[in-house]
């Protein structure tokens, strides 16, 4: 190859390009800033490269730091894989996740070791509060790696960007596997950068569209339906939800703020969007982040309260029920809803009495613990658990860090068995959780219901009773 510099002049035909009758020239030092370019060699020579081998001699001071290799145990490859629970902890909510999705992770491509389980044991405000300004940029404009929300299907969700600083769709998304996540090397932690589900988010990104093809085991969490509001899907390090691609009457929001949130009709308060093109998830955070609870990657971010708040108290009747824990109290008491009455509560007590849970629909099967149907049990933190104000939670549900006090209520008077009211009811109804008959109790089939003032009986018969 000819060398640089003087001996230019001698060898610059040599470096003719020709574009239809048109020639020019390239001098070497630019020649070779294109082949740079071409080879994908980025501005950072010298940096360690994600996954790759570790380097050699000193490293550039501008490189992003190299994470600790997590030799932890693999995620699974089948829906049983996810875990994640949510649990009301006094003003926070108490989330736990090992960030393995629901399916199949290993089409994702990025030079990791592969999806290792986390132990993901976060404190997300429960009651949001909006920061004055625009909010802390966790994008392009001033990066934020790592974590900073979850879905709920388990999965962290991580800012737009890559470990560089840069969009991570555009450097990383050839790495996104059939559902639209990948494993950053080093923690080895699953993630999305956009979208969850989408597989191919790259194929229409330059417009604003709803053109997300999910894979069929997301599809349930995040694809709702055309003509509505999209679901919401998970929530981030600041309390505020997130859904999907779709507002008021299915229509995409024109008026998203630049952390990709607005308030609208159907959920009147301030919430995220996923959108097709950039930030594809949030470019800022608009809540306040509590340092106090651990999730401090955003540094000491001082939080000023803007003039306008919301209640967030309905956001946790659209919560996945499988993934709410179950809270059981000591009787007597009363279920003191968490959504300040908005949904009522049905009061489950076990067979002897002695105690209860508050749990959104009917009943499940009576017996030495109370149970909601389906294993779903209200999250309900200001519940009173007995004279003392004491809870008694289920082992799976106990907490641990920063929780607020549980109000002490006035005493309520032991709940005794009595006659039903109403006769037997269809199932679906549910019993006043504040009247003198809150104990739903169902025939031995499950077909019919009645509201008792206590216990249901050990053994149910065909008819309901008390």
């Amino acid at each position: 190859m000819p060398k640089c510099g003087k001996q230019l002049p001698k060898i610059r035909l040599q470096y003719r390009f020709t574009m239809g009758a048109q020639s020019f020239y390239v001098a070497c030092s630019a020649l070779l800033l294109l082949l740079l370019v071409i080879s994908g060699v980025n501005a950072q020579p010298g940096c360690p490269q994600p996954g790759g081998p570790p380097p050699v001699g000193p490293v550039p001071t501008n490189c992003p730091p190299r994470l600790p290799e997590n030799n932890g145990p693999l995620c699974g490859l089948t829906a049983d894989a996810s875990q994640f629970s949510i649990a009301a902890s006094g003003s926070f909510w108490r989330i736990r996740s090992n960030s393995c999705p629901n399916y199949d992770w290993t089409g994702q491509s990025s030079p990791a070791r592969g999806a290792v389980q986390q132990n993901l044991n976060l404190l997300i405000p429960r009651h949001p509060i909006l920061q004055k300004g625009t909010g802390t940029f966790v994008g392009t404009s001033s990066p934020v790696r790592g974590p900073i929300g979850v879905a709920f299907n388990a999965v962290a969700m991580f800012s737009p960007v890559d470990a560089l600083g840069r969009d991570a769709l555009l450097f990383e998304g050839f790495t996104f596997d059939q559902c639209g996540g990948h494993v950053a090397p080093g923690p080895n932690i699953y993630h999305y950068h956009t979208m969850p589900g989408d597989g191919a988010p790259g194929s229409h990104n330059n417009t604003l569209n709803e053109d997300f093809n999910f894979c069929a085991p997301v599809a349930p969490l995040v694809a709702g339906s055309p003509t509505g509001h999209s679901p919401v899907f998970g929530i981030f390090y600041d309390g505020i939800p997130i859904y999907g691609p779709r507002g008021d009457n299915g229509q995409l929001p024109q008026n998203l703020d630049a952390c990709n949130g607005h308030v609208d009709q159907s959920y009147p308060y301030y919430h995220y969007h996923a959108t097709s093109t950039y930030p594809y998830l949030v470019n800022c955070l608009k809540g306040c982040v509590d340092q106090s609870t651990g999730n401090n990657n955003f540094g000491n971010v001082p939080c000023i309260p803007d003039d306008v708040q919301y209640d967030y108290s309905i956001l946790v009747t659209q919560f996945p029920r499988s993934a709410l824990q179950a809270a059981i109290y000591s009787a007597p008491g009363t279920c003191d809803s968490v959504t300040g009455g908005s949904t009522p509560l049905n009061q489950c007590f076990n067979n002897d009495g002695s105690s209860f849970s508050c749990c959104a629909g009917t009943c499940g099967p009576v017996g030495p613990s109370p149970t909601c149907e389906g294993g779903y049990t209200f999250p309900n933190a200001n519940a009173p658990a007995n004279t003392t104000g004491t809870p008694t939670p289920v082992p799976t549900s106990s907490e641990g860090g920063s929780s607020a006090p549980i109000p002490t209520p006035p005493p309520q008077p032991t709940p005794s068995p009595g006659n039903p009211i109403g006769g037997a009811q269809p199932v679906g109804g549910v019993c006043d959780p504040y009247g003198q008959y809150p104990n739903q109790c169902f025939s031995s089939d499950g077909s019919a219901s009645v509201c008792c003032t206590g216990a249901c009986p050990s053994s149910p018969s065909s008819s309901p009773g008390c």
